[in-house]
């Protein structure tokens, strides 16, 4: 039954540029953040995790 499956030359290839472009692409990313400007680092570190909004609840019922 396999052997009637018949592959282009292309669908061999396509694996490989997948993996080229994600490697690519945090490679671009790693590069970006090793050259990034101490100044711009310290505005990141200091950037609030909590920005002071309220939470809705996700349970309607009444207690």
């Amino acid at each position: 039954m396999f052997r009637r499956v018949v592959t282009d030359s292309w669908h061999d290839w396509a694996s490989y540029a997948a993996f080229a472009i994600t490697f690519l692409v945090f490679i671009v990313a790693f590069v970006r953040t090793i050259l990034m400007r101490k100044d711009r680092i310290d505005h990141i570190a200091r950037l609030p995790l909590d920005d002071g909004a309220p939470i809705a609840k996700s349970n309607t019922r009444n207690p």
